[in-house]
């Protein structure tokens, strides 16, 4: 299945993105008409809530709110690769806002009230319980195929960038073989764990994105005329991405929080790290100059 699905995955990213746009236009909906029906079957649920102890698998609550934020914060990262099609600032204010906040939180919110009405924690599980087997099915399979050409998408923009001089589509196929071999790990073993290492490593790029938009550049546009004259490496973000990770990795271990909140925390010192190392990298310019 990993093998079948991750050839089916690495093609579609070849075809390019008008393709993943004609795949979301049709399965989308879908998904969103499943999602409907799960809630109406949860809400006309009449067997008795069965106890549960969720005591052994506790998670505190800046632990729960990093996991979600692991769930989607590769697509936060990987958004700007999509919006480029933009032809409006609205237009991409509206894709990251109206998905992100809107529908991500109401499918948590059905997700969540179907666990705790039927005392279960896996989400496959709840909708065989709820008799939804076959869209159960369609849902893992549609939403499998369609994020993970996203996430192939993005993966093959980024090596195109590393390695200008490589077919495009060698580099898809490159990281679509690593992702299937990946994909046979059977993360989902350990999901909530992944979804932490996830927020843990990816929220610091996120912050480093905005902070080189918002206050380093002052919301000036990146322009593709700047990279004959832009640094190779920057290092100042490479440091202060590595930073962020040891720090939120440690402070979930020794307890040390600023925040309580590991993904909070992981911005507060990424940014904190990238304006410091910013200022001093100018300063030391304008001394050698």
């Amino acid at each position: 299945m990993e093998v079948a699905l991750g050839l089916v995955i690495t093609l579609t990213t070849i075809w390019g993105f008008v393709l993943l746009d004609k795949l979301s236009g049709y399965f989308v909906p879908l998904l969103a008409v499943i999602l409907c029906y799960m809630l109406y079957q949860t809400l006309s649920w009449q067997q008795p809530i069965p106890p549960t102890d969720y005591v052994a698998t506790a998670l505190s609550f800046g632990e729960a709110v990093t996991a979600v934020v692991g769930s989607f914060i590769v697509s936060v990262v990987i958004m700007p690769d999509l919006s480029r099609f933009a032809r409006h600032k609205m237009d991409a204010a509206v894709a990251s806002v109206f998905p992100f906040l809107g529908l991500s939180s109401f499918v948590y919110l059905v997700s969540a009230l179907a666990g705790v009405l039927l005392g279960e924690a896996d989400v496959l599980a709840v909708m065989l319980t709820l008799g939804l087997g076959t869209f159960a099915f369609i849902l893992l399979i549609v939403s499998s195929w369609v994020t993970n050409v996203l996430n192939l998408y993005s993966a093959g923009l980024g090596l195109k960038a590393l390695t200008p001089k490589v077919e495009h589509w060698v580099l898809v196929v490159i990281a679509g073989v690593l992702g299937t071999l990946v994909s046979s790990i059977n993360l989902l073993d350990s999901f909530t764990s992944f979804l932490f290492g996830l927020a843990i490593i990816f929220t610091p790029v996120a912050a480093i994105y905005s902070t080189d938009f918002f206050f380093i550049r002052k919301q000036t546009r990146y322009q593709l005329s700047e990279l004959d004259t832009a640094e190779s490496i920057n290092y100042s973000a490479l440091i202060a991405w590595a930073l962020g990770v040891l720090f939120t990795y440690t402070a979930n271990h020794y307890a040390v929080s600023f925040s309580g909140i590991e993904a909070v925390d992981a911005c507060i010192v990424t940014v904190l790290c990238y304006l410091g190392l910013r200022r001093v990298l100018q300063s030391k310019v304008k001394q050698l100059s």
